[in-house]
């Protein structure tokens, strides 16, 4: 393959020779002149020798200076082109030097301002990006690991402790048979999450939906854990309309509500709001529950992230909630917003476009 600045030399180089061309054929064709006729010109044959001779000459000086112009016009487009790539090859360079051991590796941005300077600062902010990227699917696979590991080593320890036990009575069978199920079953929630977090979204699926109807079957799935915590919960969203698929938009209220029942103070609210125009739906979910450090608001949507690791456990979480809701609400177009104060409750914000 030809390298870029050699093809840059010849083009200029042809064209230069072009524009020779076009010169010298115009000056032969307003300098010299061909009788009519020789026979009827006195001295006419002679006259037709010498213009002829001398279109001759000035065509071999003509050509001659074209190809000293190509030969000149190829090398000093070639240096130019040199010197113009040089900063387009140290760039390449650097790119070819960063790998997936070095993401943090930035090439040098010089402060020209010209397109070279605009690629490279274009490239750093991809790599920071990508960096970024690699760095949460990191975090993901240490998490993601971690928690399957939790409920499979408790599976593990109870099989393990009636092996090694001198005969085990059937009170202590059913006991460790209760842990094992209830690991497995939260094993299975877990796998049941994370590919929750891949499911695709069919646009032919897409319906208009009541918001009121919506909410209030999650609602009375929860009746029992809101009861159980003393927690009133209420929705006033009137005539609001969602578009969308149904059961993923009801797998997204339902984590939302979930989560303000589950944290929630004993005795304590959950209000549920919204309106809607032709454009969009809004419907915000607020809580009088423990509340959120504010330093963790912009975590909590990431996937596996716990607030506080220990109690979300005991509570049957697997720190894939926010982040299901967050997959489903993007997918469908939306955005999905927290706020949130430490003891004071928090306030989770759905957008959603009308169709």
């Amino acid at each position: 393959m030809i390298p870029l600045r050699l093809r840059v030399s010849l083009f200029a180089a042809l064209g230069l020779a072009m524009a020779g061309l076009l010169v010298a054929a115009f000056f032969a064709a307003t300098t010299v002149h061909f009788p009519a006729s020789s026979a009827h010109v006195p001295g006419g044959a002679r006259h037709s020798v010498v213009a002829v001779n001398r279109y001759i000459s000035l065509t071999t000086v003509t050509l001659g200076y074209v190809l000293i112009m190509l030969a000149v016009g190829a090398c000093a487009s070639y240096l130019i082109a040199v010197f113009a790539l040089k900063p387009v090859s140290a760039l390449a360079a650097a790119v070819e030097a960063i790998d997936e051991h070095n993401l943090s590796a930035r090439v040098r941005v010089s402060e020209v301002g010209d397109e070279v300077s605009r690629l490279g600062r274009s490239f750093n902010d991809m790599m920071a990006r990508v960096e970024q990227s690699f760095e949460r699917q990191r975090l993901f696979a240490v998490n993601a690991a971690h928690e399957l590991k939790t409920p499979l080593a408790a599976i593990i320890a109870n099989l393990e402790v009636l092996r090694v036990g001198d005969r085990p009575t059937i009170a202590e069978y059913e006991a460790a048979l209760d842990d094992v199920m209830a690991d497995a079953h939260r094993l299975a929630r877990l796998i049941q999450d994370l590919l929750d977090l891949q499911k695709s979204l069919e646009k032919d699926q897409y319906e208009h939906i009541g918001a009121s109807d919506l909410v209030g079957e999650v609602i009375a799935s929860l009746v029992d854990i809101a009861a159980a915590k003393n927690v009133c919960v209420e929705e006033h969203l009137s005539d609001a309309i969602v578009d969308g698929d149904r059961e993923l938009l009801r797998r997204v209220f339902f984590n939302l509500v979930e989560n303000a029942v589950k944290y929630n103070k004993d005795g304590g609210r959950v209000d549920i709001e919204g309106i809607g125009d032709d454009t969009q739906t809004v419907v915000r979910i607020r809580d009088t529950g423990m509340g959120i450090p504010e330093a963790d608001l912009e975590k909590v949507f990431q996937p596996l992230y716990r607030v506080e690791p220990s109690r979300s456990r005991e509570m049957g979480g697997s720190g894939l909630g926010l982040a299901i809701a967050k997959s489903i609400v993007e997918r469908h177009g939306g955005r999905i917003s927290m706020e949130s104060r430490l003891g004071r409750g928090s306030e989770v914000t759905v957008t959603l476009p009308r169709s």
